[in-house]
């Protein structure tokens, strides 16, 4: 059995707790709350297809060691006499990242220096072992290492600090699902959009969803994942199947010398994207409806929707959110993010679309359930509607609020 951590977004925890149990099951053999995400004890052939599935984790990390630490320069002997030749080639770029509670934080202070007297002892124990100095890459590095440093939380403390040593397994974050078109960065994360349609209950059965502020897709192709029961990591476990590396821990020793658990995993890939293209095409045309006034985003969100085959199945419109009608009869959902901060240009004008939109809903949308995610923490005062729930997220660095409203 093997440890493993799993980062989320701020106020998914709960959510990917769930997810997790309700995926590994019997095979899940601990499980606590983190900040920022779990920590998980299973197997490793039970974790990674969980890992390649989770609609909600940023990243995954194998836990390689924790240790107690007194200061920073206790950082330098743990990574000399860590084994690190049995993880890595020296030729293989590397990085690290140090993050802090806040005690931590405070005592300790400098998450950059944590990170390099690490890196130092790393260096310096390759250069040893192999002859070879290893290089860092913090741009496009091949393994990514991470040093989370915490209080020390047990009674009989022998030092003030834990240190917990963690090898990143895919890289390129979960939540990047490969379908926005190049070059573009939406402001709705991938894995928060997945949270927002989880939380509404859409997929439990086929009832219409709308975004009126579609923008790229987002909210609409992770609905339609969600419906078919399609892995999020599909076009990525596509790629992988026709050749491609799309995941850093492809290329790592542990994973190359393990034949066995890389063929296993390599045929629950191909089965998932097998199963994944035909349950796709089986969602039924009218289910997901889209509109935005801003052509250029209709644009995208048909690119990338094509990249699932859903350009057809899912209606796209051009029309003002506050002026679109609900696309047949309830019940159904309307799940949307309206644009807020800069999207908008001052506080005032968000609160007054905001305000708006949800007298729009109120008298128009009887009968539907509606999940709006909002930037502000005020934004929903003299809203007359009662909030079914209420969730605090961060969306990057923006703290916001999933508001949902019964429409009666």
């Amino acid at each position: 059995m093997q440890q493993f951590f799993l980062s989320c977004p701020k106020g998914l925890e709960s959510l990917l707790e769930e997810e997790c149990r309700k995926f590994l099951g019997e095979s899940l053999k601990g499980l606590r709350p983190s900040d920022g995400g779990i920590k998980v004890d299973t197997e490793l052939n039970s974790f990674l297809p969980y890992l390649l599935s989770t609609r909600l984790a940023s990243r995954g990390y194998l836990q390689l060691g924790q240790w107690p630490i007194n200061k920073l320069q206790d950082l330098y002997d743990l990574a000399r006499d860590f084994e690190f030749e049995a993880w890595m080639d020296w030729r293989q770029t590397f990085k690290i990242t140090t993050l802090f509670d806040l005690k931590a934080k405070y005592v300790l202070n400098n998450s950059l220096l944590a990170s390099q007297i690490f890196k130092d002892g790393l260096v310096d124990r390759l250069r040893e072992v192999t002859g070879n100095r290893p290089t860092v890459d913090v741009k496009h590095s091949q393994l990514g290492f991470l040093l989370r440093i915490e209080e020390a939380r047990n009674t009989s403390k022998i030092a003030p600090f834990m240190l917990t040593f963690y090898l990143d397994m895919t890289g390129i974050p979960l939540s990047n699902r490969g379908y926005r078109a190049p070059g573009h960065e939406a402001p709705l994360r991938e894995n928060i959009a997945a949270a927002m349609v989880m939380w509404a209950g859409f997929g439990e059965q086929a009832e219409i969803l709308i975004d009126p502020f579609v923008g790229t897709g987002t909210i609409l192709i992770e609905s339609a994942m969600v419906l078919a029961k399609v892995p999020p990591s599909f076009l990525k476990l596509r790629d992988w199947i026709k050749g491609r590396r799309p995941y850093d821990m492809l290329e790592h020793l542990w994973f190359q010398n393990n034949a066995r658990l890389g063929s296993q995993l390599l045929d629950w890939a191909n089965t998932q994207v097998t199963v994944g293209e035909k349950s796709l095409t089986k969602i039924p045309s009218g289910i997901l409806w889209g509109s935005d006034l801003d052509p250029n985003a209709l644009i995208l969100a048909k690119k990338n929707l094509a990249r699932l085959g859903l350009d057809r199945t899912v209606r796209l419109s051009a029309g003002d959110a506050l002026t679109i009608l609900p696309p047949g009869p309830p019940p159904g959902f309307v799940v949307t993010n309206p644009p807020y901060g800069e999207r908008m240009g001052t506080p005032e004008q968000s609160h007054k679309l905001f305000y708006n939109f949800a007298e729009h809903l109120k008298t128009h949308y009887k009968g539907y359930r509606a999940f709006l995610l909002s930037g502000d923490p005020k934004m929903h005062k003299g809203i007359h509607l009662k909030t079914s729930c209420k969730r605090p997220i961060r969306n990057g660095d923006i703290e916001c609020r999933l508001l949902g409203y019964n429409l009666f």
